[in-house]
């Protein structure tokens, strides 16, 4: 969709809605790379989408928070059960920024000027990317309030503001159904708990059985309860704060996918803003804390995380698309359609005025 919109329509597409909102990262890759020969620009896409999670990887381990959480937290952006789905894809790049948006509510209102504007793009470019803006409106409207007397504040604001607005008429406009009810999201529980324990605190160690899912989940929910009752962690508000966006973006997946969003399968990114704010609200407690246990208990949660990710870590290769081969056959005028491995197909866009190599 991005490659045939920007062939088609260049920097136009850019305000052109998908599935009910805004791409603006995406429109924006695919309209600087379109002066590209088509046969690199799938090798551009791949490496302009690896670009941008290093960025928010950097992005987060800069931030204004403790040094070690800040590092916690951007180890948890690629080292958690998941898929991989999200991964060097730039369709998949709104959940990468989503983690952006959370960044600057962690933090506070900015001290420079230069702090207030990069802050300002990088929630224009966030917000425009995704819908998971509309469901943080809420939270940054407490944080607007918040930090309402300090004037460098207030771009943040009005970009915040814009970006909801603009995301909510998109959405409004496209007529996408919402659904999602709280008794759906209830009757769910009987087996999401179990599977996200096995998911989150086991992995492919162990088969997986119920019984263990129940066992994994209510242990690390009794560990995390522990962790919460230490009320002299300076942290736990912030903790707290992670979980309720964490639960929040967990919603948001399940309104807009008749299925909860499984974390290493299909679907896997509905759940990996999620599971980044679960391990970044562990680091937190793990920094707020004096006590040697706490830290102990809230390192063990996050390391047992990260240990069930590693099995995770096996990349299943596509079948070969000959895309080359392909983009040559359109260009001789033989083919109408692309096919892009295992299963997708688009018509053949407005050939460039400037061919590529081998044509």
């Amino acid at each position: 969709m991005f490659f045939s919109d920007a062939a088609a329509l260049g920097w136009a597409a850019l305000l052109r809605p998908y599935a009910g909102y805004l791409h603006a990262v995406p429109r924006i890759i695919a309209a600087l790379t379109g002066s590209l020969p088509w046969e690199y620009q799938p090798a551009a896409y791949v490496l302009a989408a690896g670009a941008v999670a290093a960025w928010v990887v950097g992005r987060m381990s800069c931030a204004r928070l403790p040094l070690s959480e800040r590092i916690m937290a951007a180890i948890a952006l690629f080292a958690l059960p998941q898929s991989g789905e999200v991964f060097l894809n730039v369709t998949n790049l709104q959940w990468i920024l989503d983690v952006l948006l959370v960044v600057n509510l962690m933090e506070a209102g900015p001290e420079k000027t230069g702090e207030t504007w990069r802050r300002t793009l990088e929630l224009m470019l966030a917000g425009f990317s995704g819908p998971l803006v509309i469901i943080l409106a809420p939270f940054a409207a407490v944080w607007s309030w918040r930090w309402r007397r300090t004037r460098r504040a207030w771009p943040l604001t009005a970009a915040w503001t814009v970006a909801v607005l603009v995301q909510v008429c998109c959405l409004r406009v496209s007529g996408r159904p919402v659904g999602g009810s709280l008794h759906e999201v209830l009757s769910s529980f009987h087996w999401i708990v179990p599977r996200y324990g096995a998911t989150l605190f086991v992995g492919d160690w162990f088969p997986y059985t119920v019984g263990m899912g129940w066992l994994a989940a209510t242990g690390a929910l009794l560990a995390t309860f522990v962790l919460f009752a230490d009320r002299s962690n300076r942290h736990r508000r912030r903790s707290l704060w992670l979980l309720v966006l964490g639960a929040a973006a967990l919603w948001a997946g399940r309104a807009a996918n008749p299925y909860w969003p499984n974390p290493t399968g299909g679907g896997a990114r509905y759940a990996y803003v999620p599971l980044v704010l679960l391990l970044w609200a562990f680091a937190s407690l793990a920094v707020g804390t004096e006590r040697r246990a706490h830290r102990a208990l809230a390192g063990l949660l996050y390391g047992t995380i990260i240990w069930s990710a590693v099995p995770r870590w096996i990349a299943v290769p596509l079948p070969p698309d000959n895309w080359t081969q392909q983009v040559r056959e359109a260009q001789a005028g033989t083919r109408a359609r692309f096919e892009v491995a295992p299963s997708l197909s688009f018509p053949v866009p407005p050939l460039p005025s400037r061919r590529g190599p081998g044509s």
